[in-house]
């Protein structure tokens, strides 16, 4: 017999001692079974296919099956309760020689993104922050916005990702972040109107005309293009003497200063029987915007499209 009692111990062939417990007659020495637990850290990261092992004294341990929840990223395992005898595994959980009851914990971590704030342009103003780190499912809040003079803070808008939850295009928050995304804050310099105009048979040069009361002082930035022909349009004020006076045939530019309560009739035509485009800027010298309506006067014939 190769194994070898030694003052009421277990030796082996090699003179190790080995655990052992009595059966029967107690003529001979039995191997010890222990438990080996694996717990959950937290129990959110994800699940295991068991929680509970029966593992023959020195032999090693068979892991459970890691499966991770959304959100999640499983990171290792860890011995939380007593201590492999052999070699352990921190990425599959095993251990080639299991001496006594242990506990192995499966550990995950809650996922993070990077929340980028950008600008458009980087002209229009400032933010309080460019970046910001945002856990799974958690909300972020948008950045304190510095407008530029000259601009108008409009909105934020998503350029890159998606929220999960609720936008909010005034503070550029979003309720449950669950990937990287880029939030853009949006400056306007400028408000446009573009009108188009086209041939009618009735009409040797087909004309509309629109009518604009002005709020306040004000330099008015006119263009036009056509893609044949020319697009050309005439500006008319009001003169106690004279009733109207108009610049006739301004071309493709023109640029007029008004003061507050003017009022200005656009006559605007093209020589051709093809389509033209009129836009119309504004802008009150210092750099602020001002919303103005526009309209159009006439029937649906000579009425373009405003926007």
């Amino acid at each position: 017999n190769e194994q070898l009692m030694r003052h009421g111990k277990w030796f082996d062939s090699s003179g190790v001692e080995q655990p052992f417990w009595w059966v029967g007659d107690h003529s001979t020495p039995q191997a010890s079974n222990f438990t080996v637990t694996y717990a959950r850290n937290p129990s959110a990261g994800g699940t295991l296919s068991f929680y509970t092992e029966t593992v023959s004294d020195g032999s090693s341990n068979s892991p459970p099956t890691v499966s991770t929840n959304t959100g999640y990223t499983f990171d290792n395992f860890t011995i939380t309760n007593g201590s492999c005898g052999g070699t352990f595994n921190s990425t599959t959980g095993s251990c080639s020689n299991v001496t006594t009851d242990m506990t192995i914990q499966a550990n995950w971590s809650l996922d993070s993104y990077t929340v980028t704030y950008a600008r458009n342009p980087t002209a229009g103003g400032t933010l309080s922050y460019y970046s910001q780190s945002v856990d799974h499912g958690t909300s972020v809040t948008g950045p304190t916005v510095s407008t530029n003079t000259g601009y108008t803070f409009t909105n934020f808008t998503i350029t890159s990702g998606s929220c999960a939850g609720t936008f909010n295009s005034s503070t550029g928050s979003c309720s449950s972040v669950t990937g990287a995304m880029t939030i853009q804050a949006n400056w306007s310099s400028g408000s446009t109107w573009t009108l188009d105009f086209g041939y009618t048979s009735s009409f040797r040069s087909p004309f509309y005309t629109i009518y604009q009361t002005i709020p306040e002082n004000v330099t008015l930035y006119f263009s036009s293009t056509a893609s044949s022909g020319t697009a050309s349009y005439e500006i008319c004020s009001p003169n106690p003497m004279f009733g109207e006076l108009c610049s006739v045939g301004l071309g493709s530019t023109y640029t007029g200063s008004y003061s507050t309560g003017a009022e200005i009739r656009i006559k605007f035509f093209n020589t051709a029987s093809t389509n033209g485009t009129m836009t119309i800027r504004e802008d009150d010298g210092s750099g602020r915007l001002i919303d103005m309506f526009v309209w159009c006067i006439g029937s649906a014939l000579y009425c373009g499209s405003v926007w």
